[in-house]
């Protein structure tokens, strides 16, 4: 820690779970999270007031089309604020390995 640093503490988790189905093709998972990184006062990283604990909850799936070497992704992420405005986030993905 740089010297005149107080520490912070902080808190949080993740738990996610996932499974495979149809012969080990289609995979949904879900993941929750939350996030304070600082338990002693509420601080928004970009304005002046507000709260910085976080909720995250995600859902995705996964098609494999050929094992791990060609697969398909979406995934659908919520980010619930405090006092913001909740993000919400669509990702799509493909990936190729030969």
């Amino acid at each position: 820690m740089a010297a005149g640093k107080a520490a912070v503490d902080g808190q949080g988790f993740y738990a996610a779970g996932a499974v495979r189905l149809l012969e080990n093709k289609l995979e949904p998972a879900v993941r929750v999270g939350y996030l304070d990184p600082n338990v002693d006062a509420d601080v928004d990283p970009v304005a002046a007031k507000g709260k910085d604990e976080v909720w995250h909850v995600e859902g995705g799936l996964t098609y494999y089309i050929q094992k791990q070497e060609a697969k398909l992704l979406i995934n659908y992420g919520h980010f619930a604020y405090d006092d913001k405005k909740a993000n919400n986030e669509v990702t799509a993905a493909a990936q190729l390995s030969f």
